[in-house]
């Protein structure tokens, strides 16, 4: 391999960056400096190698690191998984008591730190970081071996892939900030895994009729029936509070206010993770610790009907065989029954007597735009009356067991409702209402969706919404068959012209039966008029949408 030459190596000319290269005992050296440490005394770098051009070129890559202001702090730079693991749980990332950090923790823990955590953290090379993405993926033959045997696949879907790759990007973005590594590898990477977005298809105007039709009469009603026109996020209904008048100019409006028939929204609950009070937190979790997979699931596998072969002990079948999941039936996830603690397990912090920082928590929203009213219908305005004056029946009969947290939508003994909860409530109503399956989020979809349907501008939209990015138009609201039908309709307007028009003793025939069929109606409840409510940034709003309910028949 021929020699870079000495000329071609460029050295600083800059007598204020002082530089030297010599042979010592220990070899070849080089010395350099790059700027000022925080005590304002010089920042001088050494750099070792086998010859004089080795030498030469880390000492030119330290001025050029220098040069653009991207000097690594001084120090040994640690291997990746010694990093990962301080950045897991670094105190000042306000994830690290959120249930996102089970996420971070699950990429960390079980992938990034296995997978690389042996190398230095400025040494990673982008090549290597593509292979570990690329073996992480489920490939196609691992999904047709696993459909033909019956089991989950093997590898990882690209959500999950991309997911990981997230979680290490923003971990190396934050090295550079500190002065680790002077730049991310994964900007080198010439193939990222790919970002792939679900698409949802809303819920359709009779399909969201039926299901508030089904909360009538519920406990907590009111939480779907307001909560699902006007696109209510899950942890924004869960903390709504009721309205108190500000007490200064400084306060800002929150909560449900009956009296002037708004909604400000500005707050979330979320709930935190337990952190260990106690002062060693593996021996306090060594007690809950799980250190055996949980009993295996059998099933017979001798052919013959269980009174001939052991009656109901089917685990002393001679040729039993397992079953997916495990022996204890109240397990939600069974996947996870193999997996036992590690031998410094420091988890298990709700048991902890001292815990602190988890539970129920209400934040702010994370952008201002969270912060918004709305203005509810009429029709809203008395199914919350009437919701309110059944919770202080409650309040009446619960005594002392009431915990009071002033919240619109509680337990029946006033302490905030779990979003597990709330989603098995969803999930319920669904089935009640003969609905297709949806995820609670996807009411944001429907409403967002209802409001490109009936033309309400982009300004509004966002302020009903809170959003703050016009992407997230295009993510929420979704082209619906009848917008399809709509643009169809007028290419076919504009090129073959308007469409025939029909006799008048048809029309008058065919205006007859529509009447007919609306006289039949009429004893349709119009519940979705709920959905008229108006934002606070245009005269109209989504007042529109009242049309667009009303016009509806339940199938």
């Amino acid at each position: 391999m021929p020699r870079t030459p000495k000329s071609a190596i460029l050295l600083p000319d800059d007598p204020d960056v002082p530089w030297t290269i010599y042979k010592g005992v220990e070899g070849w050296q080089g010395e350099i400096t790059v700027g000022l440490k925080p005590n304002g005394e010089p920042d001088r770098r050494k750099r070792r190698g086998q010859s004089e051009a080795i030498v030469r070129t880390k000492i030119a890559d330290l001025y050029a690191q220098a040069k653009a202001g991207k000097v690594t702090r001084p120090g040994v730079v640690p291997k990746t998984a010694e990093y990962l693991k301080e950045w897991l749980n670094h105190p000042d990332h306000e994830w690290r008591y959120s249930t996102e950090h089970s996420s971070y923790e699950w990429a960390v823990l079980k992938y990034l730190v296995p997978g690389l955590g042996e190398w230095r953290l400025d040494q990673i090379p982008a090549k290597t970081l593509e292979d570990f993405f690329k073996g992480l993926r489920r490939t196609a033959e691992q999904e047709q071996e696993a459909r033909v045997l019956g089991i989950r696949p093997q590898g990882l879907a690209d959500a999950s892939v991309h997911g990981i790759f997230r979680v290490l990007r923003s971990a190396l973005n934050d090295a550079v900030r500190r002065g680790l590594i002077p730049r991310n590898p994964i900007e080198l990477m010439t193939w990222v895994p790919k970002n792939v977005q679900v698409e949802f298809t809303p819920l359709e105007v009779a399909e969201v009729q039926r299901i508030i039709d089904v909360c009538r009469d519920r406990r907590n009603g009111t939480r779907w029936t307001i909560g699902l026109p006007l696109g209510l996020r899950q942890g924004e209904a869960l903390g709504m509070p009721w309205w108190t008048a500000p007490t200064s100019t400084r306060d800002r409006d929150m909560g449900v206010d009956l009296a002037g028939g708004w909604m400000h929204v500005g707050r979330k609950a979320q709930r935190h993770r337990w952190q260990h009070g106690c002062t060693d937190p593996a021996a306090c979790a060594k007690a809950h610790c799980k250190t055996k997979p949980c009993p295996t699931r059998w099933q017979h596998g001798c052919g013959k009907p269980a009174e001939q072969c052991t009656k109901h002990r089917v685990d002393r079948c001679p040729q039993r065989k397992p079953r997916p999941g495990c022996a204890i039936s109240n397990h939600r996830n069974p996947q996870t029954c193999a997996r036992v603690c590690a031998p410094d397990c420091t988890g298990h912090a709700r048991s902890c007597p001292r815990k602190r920082g988890g539970g129920i928590v209400f934040e702010d929203p994370k952008t201002r735009s969270g912060n918004r009213p709305v203005a509810l219908a009429a029709r809203m305005v008395d199914d919350v009356t009437v919701h309110k004056a059944a919770q202080d029946r409650e309040r009446r009969a619960a005594g002392d067991m009431w915990a009071e947290h002033d919240l619109v939508w509680c337990q029946p003994n006033g302490r905030p409702i779990d979003a597990r909860a709330d989603w098995e409530e969803w999930k319920q109503i669904l089935r009640l209402a003969e609905v297709r399956d949806a995820r609670v989020h996807d009411g944001r979809h429907t409403a967002a969706t209802m409001l490109l349907l009936q033309g309400v501008d982009d300004a509004t939209v966002m302020a009903v919404m809170g959003w703050s990015d016009r992407r997230m138009l295009a993510r929420y609201q979704h082209v619906i068959a009848q917008l399809r039908q709509e643009a169809t309709r007028r290419v076919t307007e504009l090129l073959y012209g308007a469409e025939v028009q029909q006799p008048k003793k048809a029309k008058k025939k065919k205006a007859a039966e529509k009447k007919r069929r609306k006289q039949e109606k009429l004893a349709t409840v119009d519940t979705l008029s709920i959905a008229s409510a108006t934002s606070g940034t245009t005269r109209n709003g989504i007042a529109p949408v009242i049309s667009l309910f009303r016009k509806a028949k339940i199938s």
